[in-house]
This record gives structure tokens, C-alpha cells and sequence, in this order.
């Protein structure tokens, strides 16, 4: 017996305009399958036949449900367990993924922090009078200001969108662990059922109805559960649109800012003397 779920992976945050690969790569898990299913009807039967068996058959009939019973108790727990583990690994990846991600940009940051003490300083050699020397040290400021202000932004924005996704799948595991224990459990009462009027005598063709339906309604159950999970996917896709939103807008926030600085600055240099504020000071919206 299978188990089928949709597990979504814990957040991993790349640049935004890769952010709805988050969706594709969403991981299939075991959760129910119809082996189940298979199992009980092939005892039960399909048909609804009146006819009543022969001694022989009516307890080859009850051996063989009671045996099923036990089976699915045993499946359902290794199954259950096998659930556990490919949580825990995915889990695990994604923690590993992140942690990949939050090292490549603080050597990015890095990185581009070395490019522009190289360009600040290529400014501050231009700068001849005391009104220009005045005027590099607030362009300066200004630019580290605003790097500062995008950099606070998209981790509060990266910080937000793992939140959500972290929340997304307890809820998500929660719902999951619901379905498949109200089926362990109807299933489970549906063979103790059988158990106890085979015990009791209860005419076979009551009992093989009696789990034929009982299966069936499990079932109904659980599609309804699942149909209910596959809309959480939704969410992912709502947190993934607003933290692409919070990384334009910090981007944008951030352009406006440095132009202004670079305004401000090319005031204090005469229009023909050449400047490096043509140059940005390097910038990337996942920054």
C-alpha cells in the first residue's frame, strides 16, 4: 500500500525572478493508495449475490478478513514511518538549500562591498576642491545608506516568505496527518466490525456489504481530505507573489535614492570633468 501527499519543500530563496520555481518543485511523498482497496474487494466481491456460501466458505471468508485486518494495521504503520523519514529528508534539503543561498548572498554582498570602496575611492581622486571632497563624502553616505535600506528590506522580505512557507507546511502536515488518521482509523473500525460479527455469526453476505461500503465511504473521505490539501497549494503561490512584489518595490526604492545621490554629487564636478557616477555602484535586486 501506497501513501500519496503532496509535500511541499521547505522555502528556498533565490533571486525573484526565480521565485516560481519554488512551485515546480514541489516533491511527491507516499500517502493512500487503492491497494487497499484492491485488497478488500477481492474478498468482498463485487457482486451482490444472496446466495448464502457454505460453512467452509463463510469461515475461508472471515480468515481472510481478519488476516487483512492485521495486514493493514502493519502496512499503515510501516507506511506511516516511511512518511516520517522522507519528511525529515526533504526537510533537510531545504535547510541545506537555504543555507546555500544565505551564504552565496552574504559573499555576493561581499563582494560587491570590495567593488565599491573601489569606486568611492576612483570618485575621491577626482575630488580637487574642499567642495568636492565635501560633496564625494555625502554621495558616499548616501549610497551606503540606500544599500543598507534594500539589503534590510530583502531580508525581511526573504524572512517573511520562509515564515510563511514554514507555517503553510505545518498546516499543510497537520491536514495530512488528519486524512490518514481518520482513514487508519475508519478502516481499522471497519475490520474490528468484521471481525465481530464473523464472530457472532453475522451472515457473510451482511459482512462483505458491510466492508464493501465501509471501504468505499473511507475512501470518499479521504478524496475529499486530499481535494482540501491541493488547495494549500495556493498559498505558496500568494507568498511567492508578495515577496517578489517587496523585492521590486525595494529595488525601485533603492533607484530612486541612488539617483538622487549621483545628482547631488555631479553638481560639485564641472559637467565636463568625467566622473565614475556614471558607474553603480553594484547592485542586484536579491541582494
Amino acid at each position: 500500500m501506497k501513501f500519496w501527499v503532496i509535500l511541499v519543500n521547505q522555502a528556498m530563496i533565490t533571486p525573484y525572478k526565480n521565485l516560481f520555481k519554488v512551485i515546480a518543485m514541489l516533491a511527491i511523498v507516499s500517502i493512500i493508495a487503492p491497494a487497499i482497496l484492491v485488497q478488500a474487494r477481492a474478498v468482498v466481491g463485487e457482486n451482490n449475490s444472496t446466495t448464502t456460501p457454505k460453512a467452509n466458505n463463510n469461515q475461508a471468508f472471515c480468515d481472510k478478513i481478519l488476516q487483512l485486518g492485521e495486514n493493514f494495521s502493519q502496512k499503515v504503520a510501516q507506511e506511516e514511518l516511511k512518511l516520517e523519514e522522507e519528511r525529515d529528508k526533504k526537510i533537510q534539503l531545504a535547510d541545506d538549500h537555504r543555507g546555500e543561498i544565505d551564504q552565496k548572498r552574504s559573499q555576493n554582498r561581499a563582494s560587491w562591498s570590495e567593488n565599491r570602496l573601489e569606486q568611492f575611492a576612483k570618485i575621491e581622486e577626482r575630488a580637487q576642491t574642499d567642495a568636492q571632497k565635501q560633496a564625494v563624502i555625502k554621495f558616499r553616505e548616501a549610497v551606503s545608506t540606500a544599500i543598507a535600506d534594500r539589503q534590510s528590506k530583502v531580508d525581511t522580505a526573504v524572512t517573511i516568505f520562509r515564515k510563511g512557507m514554514d507555517d503553510a507546511l505545518s498546516t499543510r502536515k497537520s491536514t495530512v496527518d488528519e486524512a490518514v488518521k481518520a482513514f487508519r482509523q475508519k478502516v481499522g473500525a471497519i475490520y474490528a466490525k468484521a471481525k465481530t460479527d464473523c464472530e457472532t455469526g453475522v451472515a457473510v453476505n451482511t459482512i462483505r456489504n458491510d466492508v464493501k461500503q465501509g471501504i468505499k465511504t473511507a475512501q470518499d473521505n479521504y478524496k475529499t481530505a486530499r481535494g482540501k490539501i491541493d488547495k494549500k497549494a495556493e498559498a505558496v503561490k500568494s507568498l511567492t507573489e508578495a515577496k517578489k512584489k517587496a523585492l521590486e518595490k525595494a529595488m525601485e526604492e533603492f533607484r530612486i535614492m541612488l539617483e538622487k545621490a549621483k545628482k547631488d554629487l555631479k553638481v560639485a564636478f564641472p559637467k565636463t570633468e568625467k566622473t565614475a557616477t556614471s558607474t553603480n555602484p553594484t547592485t542586484t535586486p536579491s541582494e
